[in-house]
């Protein structure tokens, strides 16, 4: 597929004079792979939050890379799991808060309290969510810590084989 190719730092500039939205949008090119020709990421805190950590290395790791490569300070937050050993090797830290995948309200309570906790400690840029329940509590938890960008990818449809009220909430919340 092709990809955009923006000269050097045109999205931090754009980024810095741009309304909000558009602020917003040049970040989403950059986080999700555009070719941005030796951008700088000097000092970007960004935390990349996922339910299941077996996601984070299978889908996220190229994009991990290169925002570390770029020099972001990124952060990789997740659930624990065995493979989270292969992201040692790469230039990122990472902090494990167990996120629940069922409905689980106290589970959930427990797991928006410590993302609030290490969005606040961290103080990061950017939040950017991929998985539907992590979605969902970041989306909460960085209104509350006061992340200037929180973004979410969607990557599924957990609600399509739900009934009744329980479908209606996790649609709505979708």
């Amino acid at each position: 597929a092709d990809r955009f190719i923006l000269p050097p730092s045109s999205v931090q500039s754009l980024a810095m004079c741009l309304p909000y939205p558009w602020r917003r949008a040049c970040w989403i090119l950059l986080l999700t792979g555009v070719n941005l020709m030796g951008v700088n990421l000097q000092g970007v805190r960004i935390a990349r939050v996922s339910t299941v950590p077996y996601f984070v290395v299978t889908q996220l790791g190229g994009q991990i890379e290169y925002l570390a490569g770029a020099g972001a300070q990124v952060t990789v937050v997740t659930s624990p799991g065995p493979e989270l050993k292969s992201l040692l090797s790469k230039n990122v830290s990472l902090e494990l808060i167990d996120i629940p995948r069922s409905i689980r309200p106290w589970k959930d309570a427990i797991a928006l309290f410590r993302l609030v906790q290490c969005f606040r400690r961290k103080r990061f840029d950017i939040v950017h969510s991929t998985t539907p329940r992590a979605g969902l509590l970041c989306a909460i938890a960085g209104v509350i810590a006061r992340v200037p960008i929180r973004l979410h990818t969607f990557t599924g449809q957990p609600w399509v084989n739900l009934k009744g009220l329980t479908y209606f909430v996790a649609r709505s919340a979708d």
